[in-house]
């Protein structure tokens, strides 16, 4: 069945992409490029497959609104987020995002994603940040190479995740173990709340283990930004 194109979006950026264009999973609708791009080896390769359109930059501007940093190149794609859960059960590392709403920190989210191997970032249905052309620019390409799936319930989840053999571990600024005294399992998923709030406490119930990131004791902060503790979180527990 041909899916609609009423939920697409245009998504711009050289890196953005040049990231979608080589992903065989996403749905391109219709490409737009300047001939400086079109004429750049990296992209021509890709475009010149596709339904392409050269524009000069002032009529590309016209997709967007004012003194939006395109580089040239927009795609109008369908969205890559999925509501399946099979790929992330498959894989040996994953994050869970507790009603993350700022596109801001999921894109940063994403980008540490990519770097520190995780494979797919579980977000409930409601109450996130939704995939769109801002996230898009933000991950500047991990939204290519980083799964999203969006969950009804992310408590019932956590239960599936369970059954593949995954253990839970929730970031909490209150928790008594620290990250780095935790030996990370084969299967792992780790729990990052919202921005305000932190983890809901039906989630939070639903972790094997609680862990914090150290700081220092004098001090005045009690907790970090999500995307920067995401960062810190990926890197020691999935190295």
């Amino acid at each position: 069945m041909k899916k609609s194109q009423s939920n697409s979006y245009i998504l711009y950026g050289k890196h953005a992409c040049l990231a979608a264009l080589q992903n065989n999973r996403r749905q391109i609708l219709k490409i737009f490029a300047s001939n400086e791009i079109f004429n750049d080896p990296l992209f021509n390769k890709h475009i010149a497959k596709g339904n392409y359109k050269i524009l000069p930059k002032p009529e590309i501007d016209k997709l967007f609104p004012i003194h939006t940093a395109h580089q040239g190149v927009a795609l109008q794609v369908l969205p890559i987020t999925n509501r399946d859960l099979t790929s992330a059960l498959n894989q040996k590392r994953v994050a869970i995002l507790d009603q993350i709403t700022d596109p801001q920190n999921l894109g940063a989210i994403l980008r540490s994603a990519a770097a520190f191997g995780v494979k797919n970032i579980i977000v409930p249905q409601d109450n996130a940040a939704k995939e769109n052309a801002n996230l898009a620019k933000i991950a500047s390409g991990a939204l290519e190479t980083v799964g999203i799936t969006e969950v009804v319930n992310l408590a019932q989840t956590i239960k599936k995740l369970k059954d593949a053999g995954f253990w839970i571990i929730g970031l909490d600024h209150n928790a008594k173990t620290l990250i780095q005294d935790y030996p990370a399992p084969e299967k792992l998923a780790i729990v990052l709340g919202n921005e305000n709030s932190g983890i809901r406490p039906l989630v939070k119930k639903q972790c094997d283990l609680l862990v914090k990131i150290p700081m220092q004791p004098t001090t005045l902060l009690d907790s970090l930004n999500v995307s920067t503790a995401a960062a810190i979180a990926f890197y020691e527990m999935f190295k």
